[in-house]
């Protein structure tokens, strides 16, 4: 499967990339689509924004879906609410392991690093926000 997949063509997913990015209108959208059809270097089969929509609704079963939540907090004397559009960590966590192009590389086995100083081994850590607090529980297991 290609990875631009529902897209039709790596162009149509790169268009449609920008075009998200750039927060186009649609008269915008449909101008540039119309535009990349002049270029001939790769056949762009998006030709309006209905298109472009309808394929992204294909692709949004692909991604996990936002939250929403709504926190109150006092401030001054009154309660303020804030709406909060969220994404579950662990269902992100459990969406990049199913991944085949990023999953197979997760690492889960703690590891305790050491380089040669000429002498003797000298240990050291490369990810100082836990240091060896998971070779501990590891080991201590």
């Amino acid at each position: 499967m290609a990875p631009w997949y529902p897209f039709c063509t790596c162009l149509d997913f790169d268009l449609s990339e920008f075009i998200c990015g750039a927060a186009l209108n649609r008269e915008q959208i449909n101008f540039i689509l119309k535009l990349s059809r002049c270029f001939h270097t790769e056949e762009c089969t998006l030709e309006t924004y209905n298109n472009l929509e309808s394929t992204w609704r294909a692709t949004s079963h692909c991604m996990m879906m936002f939250q929403e939540s709504v926190i109150s907090v006092p401030f001054a004397g009154e309660m303020m609410e804030f709406e909060v559009h969220y994404h579950s960590l662990w269902d992100w966590a459990s969406d990049l392991l199913k991944d085949t192009s990023v999953g197979p590389y997760f690492v889960f086995d703690a590891q305790h690093l050491s380089k040669f100083d000429g002498s003797s081994f000298v240990h050291f850590i490369d990810e100082p926000w836990m240091a060896d607090n998971f070779w501990n529980v590891q080991v201590c297991c």
